[in-house]
């Protein structure tokens, strides 16, 4: 093989490698546009985009608040207080239904 042979396929090769380059850039520009915006999303807070569309947002429905292991109403050996009636009131008022 001689020189201008060899000059002839190291520049082929290089035109080659080249177009590679060029085509991994576009990829690699396309990726990193695509990745940006998972890295800073839009939400209700920085855009126009509604709070129905938030990601990771509490739902609406959903407590905030922990369970505390009790069962709801009054609590087992708690004494309850209840306003009692009296003989004697000290106002009596009459409603009369027509």
């Amino acid at each position: 093989m001689n020189k201008d042979q060899q000059i002839k396929e190291l520049l082929a090769r290089v035109d080659e490698l080249t177009r590679i380059v060029s085509m991994l850039m576009a990829e690699n520009a396309r990726l990193t546009e695509r990745l940006a915006r998972y890295e800073n999303p839009k939400n209700s807070r920085n855009s126009f985009v509604p709070p129905s569309k938030d990601e990771n947002r509490p739902l609406k429905t959903k407590s905030l608040r922990e369970k505390s292991g009790k069962r709801p109403g009054g609590q087992t050996g708690h004494k309850g207080s209840t306003l009692e009636m009296t003989e004697n009131p000290d106002i009596t008022i009459n409603h009369i239904l027509g």
